[in-house]
């Protein structure tokens, strides 16, 4: 299949041409979503950014962010998970004892379906706004949680301004063209207002619990440190405000240390090269290395068996598996998943499935997911009354 042509990239931090190379990280692509086949992960020599390489324009993950939004699950009908509500309550409360003026205007930028609008809400808030690519996402925000979520991306001018406080937690991970999208938000901000940001910490990359390059996702595309995070505010013209470095858990059990600072437009806090990336990058990929030869040897085990089985998911770990393994080479008999953007396309050449597909099959499900495992078993024996064998890849 066709991907979107890969531009070359500068360093989001100082715009220095030089890389050295740290990863190939290769993906299986996905028919008409994928916005890759992979990418380098690359570290800036002049000032330690660590950063993907090899990807398409920004106009590329606008589209996908507008037309493959995870968040629109129907199985959910627009509601966080348990979890991603529990983790938006803390979030709201660590705000909150920062800013207790209920009467701020603050608008949150890649909201989804409003999840933490409605925490803040909660809290008293009055004056809130989301934005998301997704139209889905602000219909059931609205429709779910009672709060205003607008389509439009974090390029488009953002109504409502101006704001006290801006909000993007995990956004700017996924951003191409860091400078425009962080002046966009600034110029929104009233004078004195806040940008809150929440982003993976590459130090705590090898403390997930994820399967092995999961940090390396098809969608994640900067890695921050907190020097190269306050490197790149720096200078755009915001300083820290407030702020740490705390362990949030998502949806699946995933656990992920991220760095959630405030910064203010102001005197920036002095350069400071980021020595801990590269060195950090460099341990995680050591350590999934490692980690990953339980999965290669299972998928050579299935390659040499040659009895078809079929794959439960086609996420990041199979597309990393169908790329990287033995798997492309065996007789998987289809894929399947729940995401209704990704049923009719294939994968690697095999064609994605709705679950219900799993009906008419006998061989085993190899369940390509760690957070979700044990979800997708309770839906394989419970929903689906299926008595298949499960081949897990840990």
């Amino acid at each position: 299949m066709t991907v979107p042509a890969a531009v070359p990239r500068t360093c989001p931090v100082c715009a220095g041409p030089d890389q050295s190379l740290l990863r190939d990280h290769r993906l299986a692509p996905i028919s008409g979503v994928s916005l890759h086949a992979g990418y380098r992960v690359v570290a800036c020599p002049a000032c330690g950014m660590v950063y993907a390489d090899g990807i398409p324009a920004q106009a590329a993950f606008d589209r996908y962010y507008q037309e493959c939004s995870r968040y629109e699950d129907p199985t959910r009908r627009g509601l966080p998970s348990p979890v991603d509500q529990r983790r938006f309550q803390a979030i709201a409360a660590e705000l909150c004892g920062q800013l207790p003026d209920r009467t701020l205007s603050i608008a949150e930028i890649g909201s989804a379906t409003g999840g933490l609008l409605a925490e803040l809400a909660r809290l008293g808030y009055t004056r809130l706004l989301g934005v998301d690519p997704s139209a889905q996402c602000g219909r059931s925000a609205q429709e779910c949680q009672g709060v205003a979520v607008a389509q439009g991306t974090i390029f488009d001018p953002i109504a409502g301004g101006p704001h006290d406080l801006m909000l993007a937690v995990g956004v700017i991970e996924h951003i191409r063209d860091l400078d425009a999208a962080l002046d966009n938000l600034g110029a929104a901000l009233a004078p004195g207002g806040l940008l809150y940001l929440e982003v993976p910490d590459l130090e705590g990359f090898h403390r997930t619990n994820e399967a092995p390059f999961q940090e390396f996702s098809t969608e994640h595309i900067n890695f921050f440190t907190r020097a190269s995070l306050e490197n790149l505010m720096a200078r755009l013209g915001f300083a820290p405000a407030f702020g740490h470095v705390v362990d949030r858990i998502h949806s699946g059990g995933s656990s992920m240390q991220v760095l959630a600072f405030a910064f203010r437009k102001g005197t920036p806090a002095a350069f400071r090269p980021d020595l801990a990336g590269p060195a950090a990058a460099l341990a995680y990929i050591a350590q999934c290395e490692r980690q990953a030869a339980p999965e290669r040897a299972m998928a050579e085990q299935l390659a040499r068996a040659g009895a078809p089985f079929a794959i439960w998911g086609a996420g990041t770990v199979a597309c990393r598996l169908l790329a990287t393994t033995a798997l492309r080479e065996a007789p998987v008999a289809a894929i399947v998943d729940s995401n209704p953007h990704l049923q009719g396309r294939t994968l690697g050449g095999f064609s994605i499935h709705p679950p219900v597909w799993l009906r008419g099959f006998q061989g085993p499900i190899l369940v390509a997911s760690r957070g979700y495992a044990a979800e997708i078993k309770r839906m394989i024996r419970e929903d689906l009354r299926l008595e298949n064998p499960i081949l897990s890849m840990e």
